[in-house]
């Protein structure tokens, strides 16, 4: 049988269970230069494990910014004590596969799930194909969550210690009219503003802020120390990366953080 075949049978013997809503970050776009022939790469990946004991349906809600491409599948199965990638089964990106979006799915409570984004290479040497990750690898949390409108999201952490750092960020607005959005980042030390934007966000749609200053005035033991609020009067969810300001990007030591269920 083959596994087109495979997938098919499953989608009709699967029994339906208890899911979850799963919100994950993903994106694609060619970033900085890295010299005269190679640009940084960023492409998106969703990893899922079903650590149940029967094939379970992961069930496509949403995908913002427009929609998906036309003709998509819809679901796809994940079999018992196994592990795979969105890619491998379906393409969830937006109709037009630039910048970046949110995904909503519906996910078995037995399914782990974790967003990445994988840094990679593309070449000017004709014929080159892009080496998607050649640069590492970068992990998001997903949410099961809104945050509720007006108020504030915290995120911890977002500097890279001593490395001169600068955040994007992104904002998603999960309600179905325009939103506004103000993000700030805050040195730890004392709470004062480091930089700050405020920007609109339509209805169902991320959008992410660039270069945001983590360049702080504290005395203290460790003065680099920022954290980012997000508030915005819709339901929203949001996300923050922070970046090296070099053109030498590299991922080389990453923390597993993946959302575990019970």
């Amino acid at each position: 049988m083959t596994r087109l075949g495979l997938a098919v049978l499953l989608l009709l013997i699967v029994t339906p269970v208890q899911a979850r809503d799963v919100y994950a970050l993903q994106g694609r776009a060619t970033g900085s230069p890295v010299d005269d022939c190679i640009a940084l790469r960023w492409v998106g990946e969703v990893l899922f494990y079903n650590d149940g004991s029967a094939p379970e349906v992961i069930m496509l809600r949403n995908v913002s910014n427009g929609g998906p491409a036309p003709g998509v599948s819809q679901q796809f199965v994940i079999l018992p004590h196994a592990g795979t990638t969105l890619s491998a089964n379906v393409d969830w990106r937006r109709a037009i596969p630039e910048g970046v979006w949110v995904l909503h799915m519906d996910v078995p409570d037995s399914v782990s799930v974790e967003s990445s984004i994988e840094i990679g290479e593309e070449s000017c040497a004709l014929g080159s194909p892009p080496a998607d990750g050649a640069r590492g690898r970068i992990t998001y949390p997903v949410f099961e969550t809104q945050q509720p409108a007006n108020v504030g999201k915290i995120h911890l952490g977002t500097d890279l210690s001593l490395i001169p750092t600068r955040n994007n960020v992104t904002v998603y607005n999960a309600g179905a009219a325009p939103a506004t959005a103000r993000v700030e980042v805050r040195q730890l030390c004392d709470n004062q503003i480091v930089d700050a934007r405020f920007f609109d966000v339509p209805a169902d749609t991320a959008v992410q802020v660039t270069g945001l200053s983590t360049a702080t005035t504290c005395a203290t033991d460790k003065p680099y120390l920022t954290y980012v609020t997000v508030v915005v009067d819709q339901p929203s969810l949001s996300w923050v990366t922070s970046i090296a300001n070099t053109p030498d990007l590299r991922v080389l030591v990453s923390g597993a953080t993946s959302t575990s269920r019970p």
